[in-house]
């Protein structure tokens, strides 16, 4: 599905940092801050993981146990998870049938619902963004808390504006399968200095610095390494080149494949990174059908994520309506897509699409 690009000079100032002797979190890291911070035109903390930076952005934002959360039905499961473990409670949203987005209206559907939304979790699935403006102007307007779970959209623009650059707290992730890896890793970005500050102590256990053992507030262990930072800092010079990969790609895709249908990227939407890449068949023996033809010649399609209300772990919310999140889930499944994916690999999917 996805295949990490990570070359030998890359490989080499890994190496370097190891005989160092500082592997831990230090120099690298801050330097790897400071160029996600000039990339994203924000402030950034970078941390282990992308569910890390989601727990970490909703504690720092003061999410406690019994909030009210809204995240969309159709997602990876950490946007909920990180909520949850918190001890919030989740409510879902369906999302577009097209977009696989989740919409304002959904949103102020059920802000007007329940009336005390604590905070509203958005996903930019795939990478793609989603209609930002309505939705920050929906959080002014209900005072609820907006945190947007960008762990697949770093690159993405919407109305020619980089996701992360806005006002309100984001999250990215920078998993193998990511547009830019450090192995494992994630990020906060943020443009108020208080959520900054408090982001630093929750990373680092609650306190302010390395090597003190006075704790202002209860945090958690969710440092990063110098090692990652400097595959991060290497790959981030190069992010525009994977990016540009990742469309020509997705654009193959959409315009020779022609027995399945795929996401739609609305006008608002100026860059779409495609960290995923989603296809559609009719039904769900259709689907199915396809999905075994592809795999059984060397094609690694996958199904979509399992609706966060049908996951075995979420019991409480099985009886939600999500209609268009299962029919996704039933119709869908992902193509291989990564950023050195070659012509000849990426015409191979395109030829076994249009046999099904």
């Amino acid at each position: 599905m996805s295949r990490p690009s990570i070359d030998i000079e890359t490989q080499n100032s890994m190496f370097d940092v190891i005989k160092s002797g500082w592997v831990s979190q230090g120099k690298k890291t801050e330097e790897f801050e400071a160029n996600l911070s000039e990339y994203f035109s924000s402030k950034v903390v970078v941390v282990n993981n992308g569910t890390s930076a989601l727990t970490a952005a909703l504690l720092a934002h003061g999410i406690k146990s019994g909030d009210k959360v809204v995240v969309p039905s159709f997602t990876f499961v950490a946007t909920s998870s990180a909520a949850k473990l918190i001890g919030a409670k989740i409510i879902i949203a369906d999302v577009d049938i097209e977009t696989l987005n989740i919409t304002p209206n959904s949103i102020e559907k059920i802000v007007k619902e329940h009336g005390d939304i604590k905070a509203v979790l958005i996903v930019d699935m795939a990478g793609q963004p989603l209609d930002l403006e309505p939705i920050i102007e929906l959080s002014k307007r209900y005072n609820f808390i907006l945190i947007e779970d960008s762990a697949q959209a770093i690159g993405s623009e919407y109305k020619n504006k980089k996701i992360g650059s806005f006002e309100h707290t984001s999250c990215f992730s920078f998993t193998v399968a990511k547009i830019i890896t450090t192995i494992e890793g994630g990020c906060i970005t943020t443009h108020d200095p208080q959520i900054h500050k408090k982001l630093n102590q929750i990373r680092n256990v609650g306190r302010d610095g390395p090597g003190q053992y006075v704790h202002h507030l209860i945090g958690c262990n969710y440092r990063f390494t110098d090692i990652q930072a400097i595959l991060g800092t290497n790959q981030l010079k190069q992010i525009n080149n994977f990016i540009s990969q990742r469309i020509k790609i997705a654009n193959e895709y959409t315009n020779k494949i022609k027995t399945l249908t795929f996401q739609k990227t609305p006008k608002y939407v100026t860059t779409h990174t495609h960290m995923l890449f989603f296809a559609f068949s009719k039904n769900v023996n259709e689907r199915d059908k396809n999905l075994k033809f592809l795999r059984d010649n060397g094609i690694d399609a996958r199904l979509p994520y399992m609706p966060i209300h049908r996951q075995p772990c979420n019991p409480e919310l099985e009886n939600s309506t999500a209609p268009n999140s299962n029919l996704i889930y039933e119709t869908g499944f992902t193509l291989p897509i990564f950023n050195d994916m070659t012509e000849d690999e990426c015409n191979l999917v395109i030829d076994y699409c249009n046999k099904l």
